[in-house]
């Protein structure tokens, strides 16, 4: 799974969630601890590591940093 197709099948839109981030960083925590949970329960934690890595490249990119 690449960044382009990882992000958005993590978090679903990119900019929203960038948004949300920028606007509720503790509602965009749980949001995406919410969604880990509902991924790891159908594929391995290994896999789940490039999504993961794509999106705190995104963050990062954008200024924003979550826990």
């Amino acid at each position: 799974m690449n960044y382009g197709t990882g992000v958005p099948w993590l978090v679903g839109d990119p900019d929203i969630f960038l948004k949300l981030a920028l606007e509720d960083k503790r509602g965009a925590e749980d949001l995406l601890i919410e969604r880990i949970v509902e991924k790891r329960g159908n594929i391995s934690s290994a896999t789940l590591r490039s999504p993961i890595s794509g999106l705190k490249c995104f963050l990062e990119y954008n200024g924003v940093q979550l826990n």
